[in-house]
């Protein structure tokens, strides 16, 4: 069985996830952390950045363009 991991408070997860055991998604342009609702790449797995950014792209930049996309 996969798991699912979902970072929340206490009284959330006693009112609203535990009693249905089940977690409701929404659009990532709905959800309110930060990173949730920019597109990003999760883990930038052969993603050709140097293409994709050529005047910006280098070793210093990589982790802010893996959020870029």
């Amino acid at each position: 069985m996969a798991k699912i991991y979902h970072y929340t408070k206490l009284r959330t997860a006693i009112e609203f996830i535990l009693p249905s055991m089940t977690l409701e998604t929404n659009f990532l342009s709905k959800m309110n952390d930060p990173k949730e609702n920019q597109i990003w790449s999760f883990g930038g797995i052969n993603i050709d950045y140097e293409t994709i950014y050529p005047d910006t792209y280098n070793e210093q930049t990589h982790i802010q363009h893996q959020y870029k996309l």
